[in-house]
């Protein structure tokens, strides 16, 4: 069968004549009776991700099959029980003290006061972020300035 050809280009159905020319020798070619499933069955490709580096690659399913040979280099993971944490034994010696010093002024506030009094002192400053809160460090024999999460958690109970 052959289509018109006007102006160097093929009119009709797009690759239509290819078809009936592959579906013309399908029908006059017979296959052998002992012609094998696998040898009509396209190749099975696996991604191999075994190889070193960074890259993998694909390999047909029966070369990895052949290939698959218990290896001696695996890596084995031991776990090791971990050590008890020691206890905390933070010497609890009664109720927080504070230092508040404003920020503006570096004026000193309230100094070595509890959280009933320091909470009265939020009551009466405009915004959190115009004073500075340090907390009394038994361990160091410091003040330690509290982090700004604890400075909003004592803004927001006063």
């Amino acid at each position: 069968m052959q289509y018109p050809v006007s102006g160097g280009r093929r009119t009709g159905r797009p690759g239509a004549r290819d078809r009936d020319h592959m579906a013309g020798a399908a029908a006059r070619t017979a296959l052998p009776q002992t012609l094998k499933i696998e040898t009509l069955m396209a190749r099975i490709w696996v991604l191999d991700t075994e190889t070193k580096g960074t890259g993998a690659e694909m390999l047909p399913l029966d070369k990895v099959l052949n290939n698959a040979e218990p290896r001696g280099d695996r890596i084995s993971v031991v776990r090791r029980r971990r050590r008890p944490r020691p206890r905390d034994r933070a010497q609890s010696t009664g109720p927080m003290k504070f230092r508040v010093i404003d920020v503006m002024t570096q004026e000193v506030l309230a100094d070595g006061a509890d959280t009933r009094a320091t909470l009265d002192l939020l009551r009466g400053i405009r915004s959190i972020v115009d004073v500075r809160i340090y907390a009394w460090d038994q361990s160091a024999e410091r003040w330690r300035l509290i982090t700004h999460r604890d400075q909003k958690a004592l803004w927001e109970l006063r």
